[in-house]
């Protein structure tokens, strides 16, 4: 394989990678942290960089040894067939189909302070067929709508560091653990899914300058960076709104915001209205995104084109979405499927590793047992999340 026939160097892998990882999703984190985890949620952090940096490292190899786009097709199919396949690109679907309607209910909460004679659920559901119906109109997700998007999500998370920073004390992380020891493990699901979407450089690798070098590297950065930015945040919330401004997993970070900083009025307007926007962005990039990879999974199983085309699959994708917004009623539930169906997928891609030998020896082997072992971790506390232990 030619290790620098790729057009883009490693700032712009890192930014892309940046740009797929870092999301919305994050605004509704600190809510459920703070009423099912406590601060021991901070800690949780730690594992979650270490299990997602396993799981990423091991994708990157899977990339360098057998380049593909469809890597939760090809790779799964590598030691388990077709079925394997298709059982990973379905659980990896569902995850994110699940991951579109709690992105849509907290999107929902925020636009019912705006507009409370309709319901979150209700909201959740208008907005995901808006953009269901953006994207049938033949919506694209274009470079200048990406760089504003991740300025509207990068913006609110700088305003509110900032102004938490302003009024942190110490105090308000005490008790560490106020519902016990498994509040650690309710924040690891929970945490991890800022993460998802790392796979976006893996699956660029031969589009990297010198990809055996940078592809690592830049998952490596990407991580960190995330990670970095992820904690700074949770810990100025933490430390700036006491817990008690939290009444359920679902209150919206902008009412707390607005209780301890009354005179901001219209910051935590400005930042609400980001956050909205920005979600329906997320919305409509992962609608486009996952709708293509089930038509191209479909075309490498033999479906007939005219039962797969592009705009029913971009249909039923919504459909599911707004079935996801409507039905569920638990954002730590939705925390936990997510995790549950994203992390198989990443688990069933990187397989092939354990038994990958080169000159006689099994050198991918640390890699794929530590990647294994960090999918592990996050599947049994999304394990531990559906079954409300």
């Amino acid at each position: 394989m030619r290790s620098s026939s790729g057009t883009l160097g490693f700032p712009m892998a890192v930014i892309l990678g940046l740009n797929a990882v870092i999301g919305a999703g994050i605004f509704g984190v600190p809510a459920v942290l703070q009423t099912q985890a406590g601060s021991i949620g901070l800690i949780s952090y730690l594992f979650v960089i270490g299990a997602v940096l396993c799981m990423a490292l091991a994708l990157a190899r899977m990339a360098a040894l057998y380049p593909s786009d469809s890597v939760f097709y090809n790779y799964p199919k590598l030691w388990a067939g077709n079925a394997g396949g298709i059982a990973a690109t379905v659980a990896y679907v569902l995850g994110l189909v699940i991951a579109l309607g709690l992105m849509a209910q907290i999107a929902g909460s925020y636009v019912a302070l705006y507009s409370p004679f309709l319901s979150t659920h209700l909201w959740a559901g208008i907005l995901v067929s808006g953009v269901t119906l953006l994207c049938l109109m033949g919506g694209k997700a274009s470079t200048v709508t990406q760089i504003v998007l991740i300025i509207l999500t990068i913006l609110p998370l700088v305003f509110i560091t900032t102004l938490c920073f302003s009024k942190a004390s110490i105090s308000n992380l005490t008790p560490l653990a106020p519902y016990g020891i498994m509040g650690a493990f309710v924040a690891i699901k929970v945490v991890v899914f800022g993460f998802f979407g790392f796979e976006a450089i893996p699956s660029l690798f031969s589009s990297i300058k010198e990809p055996q070098k940078n592809v690592p590297r830049a998952i490596i950065a990407t991580i960190v960076i995330a990670g970095a930015v992820y904690f700074v945040f949770t810990a100025a919330i933490m430390m700036a709104l006491p817990r008690a401004l939290f009444t359920s997993s679902a209150t919206p970070l902008s009412s707390a915001l607005l209780v301890q900083f009354s005179n901001y009025k219209w910051l935590v307007a400005f930042i609400n209205w980001s956050i909205i926007i920005t979600i329906a962005g997320t919305l409509h990039s992962m609608l486009l995104s996952v709708s293509a990879l089930v038509v191209d999974t479909g075309s490498r199983i033999g479906v007939r084109s005219e039962r797969f085309n592009r705009p029913m699959v971009l249909i039923g994708m919504g459909c599911l979405a707004l079935v996801s917004a409507s039905v569920f009623s638990s954002l730590d539930l939705m925390f936990s499927l997510t995790s549950l169906g994203i992390v198989s997928a990443y688990a069933a891609a990187i397989v092939p590793l354990l038994t990958y030998e080169r000159g006689g020896v099994r050198k991918e082997r640390k890699v794929a047992i530590a990647g294994l072992l960090g999918a592990a971790l996050i599947f049994l506390c999304g394990l531990f999340g559906v079954f409300g232990v």
